[in-house]
């Protein structure tokens, strides 16, 4: 499993970053809190489906549970 996975990866180098240099103007606080949300969201998401299909996919227990 990747340090960074692909949503955290985006939210932390391009939401944050560019909200932090625009002073929190046009990105506040209230949006980085749904967008922090969304991206929880999307990281279980991809987590879970790929137990999910590894285990139909037959693969075998310690594949598919490492996680």
């Amino acid at each position: 499993m990747p340090l960074l996975p692909g949503p955290a990866f985006i939210w932390r180098l391009g939401v944050f970053i560019w909200a932090w240099n625009d002073d929190f103007v046009h990105i506040g606080w209230p949006t980085l809190l749904v967008l922090d949300l969304l991206t929880i969201v999307a990281w279980l998401a991809d987590l879970l489906l790929s137990i999910i299909s590894s285990r139909r996919a037959r693969a075998g227990n310690p594949s598919a549970s490492r996680f």
